[in-house]
């Protein structure tokens, strides 16, 4: 009995990870190369937020950490192959095929479900059951595929 009120104890200690990100690209490029303007999403109260829920996890003695991001590919594959997020929280355009992703340069990258699930399961298999999120939280148009 000892020994599962130790292992409680220290599960109510770990930090859970939680990796926010935001996509707002500028623009998108057309076939034929020229540039178009983006409606540009308000990401403050979506943040804050999530902030505020957080904190009151931390006073509950509940070990969060929260992380804010601009989404990139780059950056998601890198949150769930080194950074071992438990939740993943994005925000941004949507799209019926596709979720938007920012490239870096303001640009909109889009990327497909399958590209999601390619870029979450990058990495080395041998720890890939450690490190899957435990949530991915998706707010964009047309998230249910992505999701």
């Amino acid at each position: 009995r000892r020994d599962d009120h130790h292992h409680h104890a220290r599960r109510a200690e770990e930090a859970y990870s939680v990796c926010a990100l935001f996509a707002s690209p500028l623009a998108w490029q057309d076939a034929a190369g020229e540039l178009h303007a983006i409606q540009p999403l308000d990401f403050d109260s979506e943040r804050e937020a999530i902030a505020a829920a957080f904190d009151a996890a931390r006073r509950n003695r509940h070990g969060v950490r929260v992380r804010f991001d601009v989404a990139t590919t780059e950056r998601l594959r890198t949150y769930v192959t080194l950074a071992k997020c438990d939740i993943i929280h994005y925000a941004g355009h949507g799209h019926p095929q596709a979720l938007t992703f920012e490239d870096g340069r303001g640009g909109l990258q889009p990327v497909t479900p399958n590209g999601i699930s390619t870029l979450v399961n990058a990495g080395d298999a041998r720890h890939k059951a450690s490190r899957v999120p435990r949530l991915a939280f998706v707010a964009a148009c047309h998230s249910k595929r992505a999701a």
